[in-house]
């Protein structure tokens, strides 16, 4: 949703997805409930997914998203069509004013999204409605109506994630449609239409209308990239680019470029993965990174022999590979090594560093343009189906946040069954805000307010690697990115938050996870679905 925080890393912005109008959208049939998968030992024995139903619709909290707009209301979001249109999307939405009082504000036709879990994309809004002034108050019993206009998406797309910018957050198993869309059985149906600028009443729809884009408009479509942390390094798949950042102090002792015999069963194991993997039409990038201490040219130097190592090591074990090798001294620093003019060891270590960077061939996990069937980390399955209930809940934890002036706030974490959605793992959960008043608050990291929420949990599956969240920029990039999940900063008191997160989903077959949430702790056996 809304950004709470930046994460420097080189000159990277990480920012949070945001998301917000008749025919009705249609899910993919299903049954009930879900027989698939199954939790580890000490999970719930409510342990299951919500039934899948036909009708895409939830209820949540709108509002609450910056200091502009601190106050939440309640709405029901329902998707009532997704159309191919020649260059564009359409997607076809409405909502229902649900709160306390005869009208509410604090919504927005911006920050929706649609998500290609299979294809690994992510496809950024191009038109919506504008709200005037005076058009900023919804009321109870009027539907409103709206389109929101988005790139082309390829003719293998069939379906596809909505990630919305409140609490209805995402929503999966969105059939995309060449030509209308038809109303499915039990969706809603408008009331007559609302004429003109007259005010609408109860039992009327109003539609606000959208032109679409005009013909030629850039469109913004980004990648999405996995990110797995292990004992060695971080692991990244995306963009048709696979990239491993190792660390120099498991590769190197101090100060040298000689490798460890540690290092080299490492290489061995990145090696065999570049023959299976890498378009051997591209080059591979091999880059030394070093951290700040030291003098410029002795760090350069350094990297650059540190680099040509580890290209001495893996090129027997390629054939026919072209290298461009450098040393990049310590001029690019993913993590700040001082803080408040202290020295932060753990930083200093994560910038000590050699990256190995290569392109996919057709067809391989990752690639541009990859089958399904395959995947990063997980495996790309199918695309998950629309579940209005996220399930039982499996656990449920407390853990103080922080506010604007570093006072605790106290919140209750509710940790649901998690799901697979094509390659990704999207983590369920149900954030409450126990403070008394609305409170400018998050949790987490060190972020405004003290962290990323949801956007810095992470989950493990006992194999020694982390699963960490979805960018839509790899790590090191000077592009803007962005991570697909929830995140609030001004909470509703006493009101829970339907929240979420995209992971990188642990290998096919896993039926449960380690969930790391940051404040609330380690959470054990969290059962993972297909969706």
């Amino acid at each position: 949703m809304r950004v709470i925080g930046t994460t420097t890393m080189r000159s990277m912005r990480l920012v949070v997805l945001s998301a917000a109008l008749g025919l009705a959208l249609t899910a993919c049939p299903g049954g009930d409930g879900e027989e698939e998968g199954g939790g580890g030992s000490g999970a719930s024995s409510q342990a299951t997914l919500g039934q899948r139903e036909t009708v895409i619709a939830r209820e949540g909290m709108f509002g609450g998203l910056s200091i502009t707009d601190t106050q939440a209301s309640k709405y029901r979001l329902e998707l009532l069509g997704l159309e191919r249109r020649g260059e564009f999307t359409k997607l076809r939405v409405a909502v229902n004013y649900l709160d306390e009082g005869d009208e509410g504000t604090n919504l927005s036709f911006d920050g929706y999204h649609l998500l290609d879990p299979v294809g690994r994309k992510l496809y950024v809004s191009m038109a919506h409605y504008e709200l005037g002034t005076y058009e900023q108050y919804f009321t109870k019993g009027v539907r409103y109506e709206s389109d929101i206009w988005f790139p082309a998406l390829p003719p293998s797309v069939k379906q596809v994630s909505v990630p919305t910018p409140g609490s209805t957050a995402e929503l999966p198993g969105v059939t995309v449609i060449d030509g209308p869309a038809a109303l499915p059985p039990g969706a809603a149906r408008p009331g007559p239409t609302a004429s003109g600028t007259a005010d609408p009443t109860p039992g009327q729809t109003k539609v606000y209308g959208v032109d679409q884009p005009a013909p030629g408009t850039e469109p913004v479509v980004k990648d999405l990239y996995d990110q797995i942390d292990g004992e060695a390094g971080t692991s990244t798949t995306g963009g048709g680019t696979q990239t491993e950042d190792l660390r120099s102090d498991v590769l190197f002792a101090f100060n040298s470029d000689r490798l460890s015999g540690r290092a080299q069963g490492i290489l061995d194991k990145i090696a065999q993965d570049m023959a299976q993997r890498a378009d051997t039409s591209k080059p591979v990038t091999i880059e030394g990174h070093t951290d700040g201490k030291g003098t410029p040219s002795y760090n350069q130097d350094l990297s650059e022999r540190r680099a040509r190592a580890v290209q001495a090591a893996i090129a027997p074990r390629l054939g026919q590979v072209r290298f461009a090798v450098s040393g990049k001294g310590a001029d690019e620093p993913l993590a700040e090594e001082t803080k408040d003019g202290a020295d932060v060891p753990e930083a200093r270590a994560r910038n000590r560093r050699v990256e190995i960077s290569y392109g996919l061939k057709a067809g391989a996990p990752g690639a541009a343009g990859g089958s399904p069937g395959t995947g990063a980390a997980g495996g790309t399955g199918r695309p998950a189906q629309f579940r209005a209930a996220p399930g039982g809940v499996v656990a449920e934890r407390e853990a103080d946040g922080r506010n604007s002036i570093g006072e605790p706030v106290p919140f209750r974490l509710r940790v649901h069954p998690f799901y697979r959605d094509g390659a990704f793992l999207v983590g369920v959960v149900e954030v409450t805000s126990e403070a008394e008043d609305v409170e400018p608050a998050a949790f987490g990291g060190e972020g405004i307010f003290g962290g990323q929420g949801v956007n810095g949990f992470s989950v493990t599956d006992g194999s020694g690697k982390t699963y960490l969240p979805v960018l839509t920029a790899p790590q090191g990039s000077d592009e803007e990115g962005t991570y697909v999940g929830s995140s609030v900063q001004y909470w509703r008191p006493k009101t829970p938050y339907r929240s979420y997160v995209y992971l990188t989903a642990p290998p096919a077959g896993t039926k449960s996870v380690t969930l790391n949430a940051v404040n609330f702790g380690k959470i054990p056996d969290v059962p993972v679905f297909d969706g």
